[in-house]
């Protein structure tokens, strides 16, 4: 926390023998992914980091002096910094601060989430990581990302995308449509939609048939749509869809 340009803190550095310390790098003990885990509280609790985020942050307030490092991905920019220019610029130093209260943030805020499950507590804090960056956002020129909870669990939060191109806002706003209208059967269902409108919806005795019927009900928009299903999806199912375009499909995991 010295500031290098205070005499008094100079002086008191020089008294006490104290070196500076240049550069901060901490990874914090990895609750986002133990809290998801099937542990006890008191195992949980023991991932709760509180040393880690007090350094970073001393070091994010004096990053005019400190370079502070909470990303392993930043670990290339910070050498490449002093390669090139002999020490890390104001400017990285600055936007290295930002990111380590923005992580300290959502860490606390996933730590306070997990141990008052409230409806409404006192203070709205939020904890979401970055899944992805989308294609685009709701109409092409808009920029998007793609970001889930730390804690708890949503409709489609832990999706994986096996092939294809980068998703855009629609899909995944369909894809979560989708999702909800095939969960609520117990029987195999299908649900195509296309721009938020379920554009056929069927249940049937297997999965193809479910999809046969889904596809009978409107054959032109199904086209470029999306299509879940609440079973996983077989060989013939699979050969089926391709046999059309559309922007992906997404079933169950068992």
């Amino acid at each position: 926390m010295a500031v290098r340009d205070n005499e008094e803190h100079i002086k008191q550095l020089k008294e006490r023998a104290i070196e500076y310390i240049d550069f901060v790098v901490v990874n914090l003990y990895p609750f986002f992914e133990k809290v998801k885990e099937d542990l006890s509280d008191d195992e949980k609790i023991e991932f709760i980091d509180i040393g880690g985020p007090s350094m970073l942050r001393s070091a994010a307030k004096n990053h005019k002096y400190v370079v502070p490092i909470c990303d392993p991905e930043d670990y290339t920019m910070v050498m490449d910094e002093i390669i090139n220019y002999g020490d890390v610029r104001l400017e990285k130093r600055k936007y290295l601060a930002g990111k380590v209260f923005n992580l300290t943030s959502a860490y606390d805020a996933a730590i306070s989430n997990y141990l008052l499950e409230e409806d409404f507590p006192k203070y709205l804090t939020l904890s979401y990581k970055k899944e992805m960056d989308l294609r685009y956002g709701e109409n092409p020129h808009q920029r998007a990302a793609y970001y889930t909870k730390t804690v708890g669990s949503g409709a489609i939060k832990d999706f994986i995308q096996l092939n294809g191109k980068e998703l855009s806002y629609n899909n995944l706003k369909d894809m979560d449509i989708a999702w909800k209208v095939v969960c609520e059967f117990e029987e195999p269902c299908c649900c195509a939609v296309k721009h938020n409108s379920p554009c056929g919806v069927a249940v049937g005795e297997n999965v193809y048939d479910s999809y046969t019927k889904a596809y009978e009900c409107d054959k032109i928009s199904i086209f470029g749509g999306i299509v879940a299903f609440n079973r996983r999806v077989d060989k013939r199912t699979a050969e089926g869809l391709i046999d059309i375009f559309l922007e992906n499909s997404n079933s169950t995991r068992l």
